[in-house]
């Protein structure tokens, strides 16, 4: 039975999907959604790995040991105890701040938020791995289904879908974690609607900002937060969500409820999702894809550069910081695409390390050359690079995805390999492996205590 049947189409959006994902079952699952789910959960425990030991983790970590004490799920990596909002909260965050967590093209990031948000609730509820996967595939199904009616107006506003969307998609998997039935659902939505919160601020910020990361741990925390108040008997508004003043008229326009439902409980958003080999926005991407494949290309010289031309999608290259070639800082560097490629063609990687480079002489050299245009000739999320040597030789490249779209997707090799990448430092090489064991087997996982135990220093 397909579960969104459950819930008569009159109803509220926020009682439709609450009776949804009260009732969807590990059984429901396509075999592609369940493996999108485990290799999401290893690829954002390697994002919070290795936020944590690269990032500003140890603050974050010292903020929740001290002001969310308990002892009802873990802090990934550090092995420290917290109550299910301090974990969901700096778990979260870590996974933010390589900007290397998973991200879908028509409504940005999920994972940093909805997975160490049911991660710590089910933690504490002793919830099994088949039971996470079903509450993560819901998250996503409502992150998505809202996420692509708000997606434009929340960047014409400025509005972080980390912490709105987020927000919404976390409170459903908790919910799930905790075991609410369709009213509760309902309500734990409703509420998160009154929590949801986040702006892009710090991308016009060149300067030193935390923001970016702790919006994942607002939503994360905010969701987990909203489940519980729902699961206590707390009640949130009829409404919340298309209703006079609900989330869509604070974060978007209208609302197609024909579109939000249409396939719901046999075509799973979690299935779409993208995710990122490289470091920095996901929005440059694409020009380190084509920037590699003209560096090993026969003959090419980044230190004879005249010229580049880099054809991309529009949103690539819409706002001035995207395609700045001059960054003035760390951050703003991780958000230049013209940046991207050149550090692509001189260093050939685009790791948290490689931004670093972005002053490098060869660098910049090769930044002062480069032009951007939009390519509506492009499938999706792809581009096309043109590099002109100083004897007239060319050297081009083309991609419609960007590595990791659906449509060009990491194979599980590559996902361990970046998981060990990430968490190298943070954890032994052979306890990385029994991860990367456990999350392939999670469906067999009774207790997911022990994956977030394991992922630890203890």
């Amino acid at each position: 039975m397909n579960p969104i049947t459950t819930a008569p189409k009159t109803e509220w959006a926020a009682a439709r999907f609450g009776a949804y994902a009260a009732n969807l079952r590990f059984e429901h699952l396509t075999p592609l959604a369940v493996h999108r789910a485990k290799q999401i959960v290893l690829d954002t425990i390697g994002t919070a790995l290795g936020g944590w030991k690269r990032g500003f983790g140890d603050e974050v970590v010292a903020y929740t040991r001290k002001y969310a004490p308990g002892d009802a799920a873990s802090i990934l990596g550090d092995g420290g105890r917290s109550s299910m909002e301090g974990a969901a909260f700096a778990n979260a965050t870590n996974a933010k701040m390589l900007g290397m967590d998973d991200s879908h093209r028509n409504y940005g990031h999920v994972g940093a938020e909805v997975f160490p948000a049911v991660l710590a609730v089910s933690e504490a509820n002793k919830r099994s791995g088949k039971d996470l996967i079903t509450a993560m595939a819901a998250g996503y199904d409502v992150f998505g289904r809202i996420g692509r009616q708000t997606r434009n107006t929340h960047l014409a506003r400025g509005l972080d879908g980390k912490g709105t969307l987020g927000t919404l998609g976390s409170a459903v998997a908790a919910g799930y974690a905790f075991g609410c039935d369709g009213v509760k659902m309902n309500h734990a939505l409703a509420i998160a609607a009154s929590l949801a919160c986040g702006m892009e601020t710090y991308t016009q910020d060149p300067n030193k900002t935390h923001t970016k990361d702790l919006i994942a741990g607002f939503g994360a925390r905010n969701g987990v937060f909203a489940a519980q108040l729902a699961a206590s008997g707390l009640c949130g508004p009829r409404g919340a969500i298309e209703g006079e003043m609900g989330f869509i008229s604070a974060f978007g326009d209208t609302f197609d409820a024909e579109a939000a439902f249409r396939g719901l409980g046999s075509e799973f958003e979690i299935e779409t999702i993208g995710f990122k080999p490289h470091a920095g926005c996901r929005h440059v991407h694409q020009g380190v894809d084509v920037a590699w494949m003209v560096r090993g290309q026969d003959g090419f010289d980044a230190s004879r550069v005249a010229k580049i031309e880099l054809g991309t999608y529009k949103h690539a290259i819409e706002a001035e910081f995207r395609r700045t070639t001059s960054p003035e800082s760390l951050s703003s560097a991780g958000y230049s695409i013209p940046t991207a490629v050149c550090i692509g063609l001189v260093f050939g990687a685009w790791y948290p390390e490689d931004i670093q480079k972005y002053t490098d002489p060869r660098v910049a050299k090769l930044l002062a050359t480069v032009t951007t245009h939009e390519d509506t000739t492009l499938a999706a999320n792809g581009a096309h690079l043109k590099v002109t040597l100083d004897d007239g030789r060319v050297f081009e490249a083309r991609t419609d995805y960007a590595k990791g779209e659906p449509e060009n997707m990491l194979t599980d090799e590559e996902f361990e390999a970046k998981f060990k990448r990430l968490g190298e430092g943070a954890l032994p090489s052979k306890r990385l492996d029994e991860i990367i064991a456990a999350v392939w087997s999670l469906e067999q996982v009774s207790d997911v205590g022990a994956l977030a135990r394991l992922v630890s220093q203890g």
